[in-house]
């Protein structure tokens, strides 16, 4: 038995008034009721980080969106290629498996050397595993993803700003009768990769670093715009991001209405995850400083 489904997705963007026409197919082949194989290609869009600006120059800062705005400006485009495998068991729950390599273009990045925009090209591929359970009132839903991502300059390339190498989740829902449910999530995540920086020096803007993410030199002697001296582009990480989420949720009946009042705890262990490290610039400069996500909440 295999099917075959072949759509056409129009996306106009109102920001920066600019349309793309995005194919997709997919081919399933149920080998029996338990086991089914597929493969796709399809054509996305992405947004990836929130640019933001400093004096004349611009930097992303993680786990954030960037949204195209500029008049003509082309989001990040990607071409999506996946092989999977679907195994089905009544007494053993569910497994998803799945292969995708990703070709991206015009990845917005930041010119360490100028510290202005530009897009590049870049690659991803990685592994994708779901596993889903019904244990009675308990649900069990865990993944876990690894994945290798890089943005390719000429003749360089790096780790691209939202690579994460491990990515790991669980979730648990138990229904305790009478409209109340416990529910727990936890998540694991390789950290971001981030630019580590040396210095300073005067001259940046002069000349590109087009060949090498480790030129050192000293061009535009005459030049008085700051230029940042890095030691590998990408080349260390966040520490690794990780929490525990826990809420409670009763539900009530009105004639045929559902009403729901739900609490939930984010990051019940405290751990202090680093959303970016701010590196100052100043002659006093007494280290980077890291700056934390928010501590333990409730919503």
């Amino acid at each position: 038995n295999t099917n075959i489904n072949v759509g056409f997705r129009y996306v106009y963007n109102t920001l920066s008034s600019t349309s793309n026409l995005l194919p997709r197919i997919q081919i399933n082949y149920n080998l029996n009721s338990f086991v089914t194989f597929s493969c796709a290609y399809a054509k996305h869009t992405q947004y990836d980080y929130t640019l933001k600006e400093i004096k004349n120059s611009y930097f992303f800062a993680p786990f954030s969106v960037y949204l195209p705005i500029e008049k003509q400006e082309q989001p990040l485009l990607s071409d999506y290629y996946t092989l999977g495998l679907k195994l089905s068991d009544s007494s053993y729950g569910s497994l998803n498996t799945e292969v995708y390599y990703k070709q991206m273009n015009r990845i917005p990045s930041i010119n360490l050397y100028t510290g202005f925009k530009e897009k590049n090209k870049g690659r991803a591929l990685g592994f994708e595993l779901l596993y889903r359970k019904q244990f009675n009132d308990l649900t069990f839903i865990s993944s876990y993803t690894l994945s290798y991502s890089k943005v390719l300059k000429k003749t360089v390339s790096y780790f691209s700003g939202f690579d994460r190498r491990h990515n790991v989740k669980m979730f648990f829902a138990y229904e305790m009768g009478n409209g109340w449910r416990l529910s727990a999530f936890w998540t694991y995540l390789s950290g971001l990769p981030y630019t580590p920086y040396m210095g300073n020096f005067i001259g940046a803007g002069m000349n590109g670093r087009e060949n090498s993410e480790f030129d050192f030199t000293y061009p535009g002697y005459f030049s008085t715009n700051i230029g940042q001296v890095d030691i590998g582009r990408n080349s260390k990480r966040y520490s690794a991001y990780h929490r525990m989420d826990v809420g409670i949720e009763k539900d009530w009946m009105f004639t045929d209405k559902v009403f729901s009042l739900k609490l939930q705890v984010i990051n019940v262990y405290n751990h202090k995850n680093v959303a970016f490290i701010n590196y100052n610039s100043d002659i006093l400069n007494q280290g980077p400083e890291k700056k934390n996500n928010l501590p333990i909440i409730p919503r």
